[in-house]
């Protein structure tokens, strides 16, 4: 609350300049994520007072380091097994969307792409955008997902035969079916997916729901039958991950220290918008600077357990080999008439 008030007293001081601000901003109005001279306009305001405003990725976005009191932390998932700690303030965070309230009504988000490489994910975290590359998130008991089912939510009890709690594990199930992703991929490249009443939903209910907790659960899975890790010694921090070289799959160089033999290859075919879960994790967890703002991302300081990324890579493994065998388990897709 003092935060707050204080907040609160310096804009009453600040407002005059506030709004010859807004009017500037008014007079000259760009397109959405085109804001080139928005841009230069905010960078020359904050230099102005001596602050370093630098740059968020390769857009338009800036951010501006305030030195003040305590801090508050969420984890957020930003790509599909990447997560982050993210400070959830709706008064400093970009287009935040409800997930701060959503959150802690719903322990569940579907997350469903909406580009040509459609994928859908279930997480417990606050998904970032473009997750999925872009794509739109559903909570758990869907009350706002009646863009995907063919009759109007209230009735989907009635018209389905499916019990309230089981829709999202009937929706997710479905989803992973490849008969379905076939039957429907010219759709699914342009708009969110229809999940029409199908034979033997029981069956789509159970394996949606064992997806799901597999899915939700991805980092606490037990290393996968076969798969070997030599230590030479107790290093587990990681730099970059790599292949021996290109085409040897089963084997994963993780640092000079530890290298992950037999992997199964079959691993690599379960693909999330675009790219296998496991390149996913090779491609993020690696420490990177960026150029311009000379920001350092080290992946080894979101975990105090030194052994968090060399276990989530071990994980997401067994993860992928499971949820390839649970979507051959899928029924055959017999839309019901």
């Amino acid at each position: 609350m003092k935060l707050l008030n204080n907040l609160l007293t310096s804009l009453t001081q600040y407002e005059n300049e506030m709004i010859q601000i807004r009017r500037h901003l008014h007079q000259y109005p760009e397109i959405s994520f085109q804001e080139k001279e928005t841009f230069k306009y905010i960078m020359g305001f904050y230099k102005e007072l001596d602050c370093e405003p630098k740059l968020i990725g390769k857009g338009f976005g800036i951010i501006v380091d305030i030195e003040g009191g305590k801090s508050g932390k969420t984890l957020a998932l930003i790509y599909i097994v990447f997560r982050k700690w993210l400070y959830y303030g709706r008064d400093l965070i970009h287009r935040p969307s409800n997930y701060d309230t959503a959150m802690s009504l719903n322990d569940k988000v579907l997350y469903v792409s909406t580009n040509s490489e459609f994928s859908v994910l279930m997480t417990n975290n606050v998904p970032e955008y473009a997750l999925l590359t872009s794509g739109k998130g559903f909570l758990k008991n869907l009350e706002d997902t009646t863009g995907l089912l063919d009759v109007k939510y209230d009735n989907v009890v009635g018209n389905y035969d499916i019990d309230k709690a089981d829709i999202v594990y009937y929706v997710y199930g479905l989803l992973h079916s490849p008969e379905y992703r076939d039957m429907y991929a010219n759709d699914l490249k342009k708009s969110l997916p229809r999940i029409p009443l199908v034979r033997n939903k029981e069956a789509f209910i159970r394996i949606g729901k064992e997806l799901s907790n597999l899915h939700l659960n991805y980092e606490k899975q037990v290393s996968y039958p076969g798969v070997t890790v030599s230590v030479s010694s107790d290093d587990y921090k990681v730099t970059k991950m790599k292949h021996p070289k290109k085409g040897a799959l089963d084997t994963i160089i993780f640092n000079n220290s530890i290298t992950i033999s037999n992997i199964p290859e079959k691993a690599y075919e379960y693909v999330v918008s675009g790219r296998p879960a496991i390149e996913w994790i090779i491609d993020q967890y690696q420490v990177k600077t960026d150029k311009k703002s000379g920001i350092t991302d080290d992946p080894n300081e979101f975990s105090d357990n030194p052994k968090y990324i060399l276990n989530l890579l071990l994980s997401v493994i067994t993860v992928s080999m499971r949820t390839l065998e649970l979507i051959e388990e899928l029924p055959e897709f017999e839309i019901q008439e």
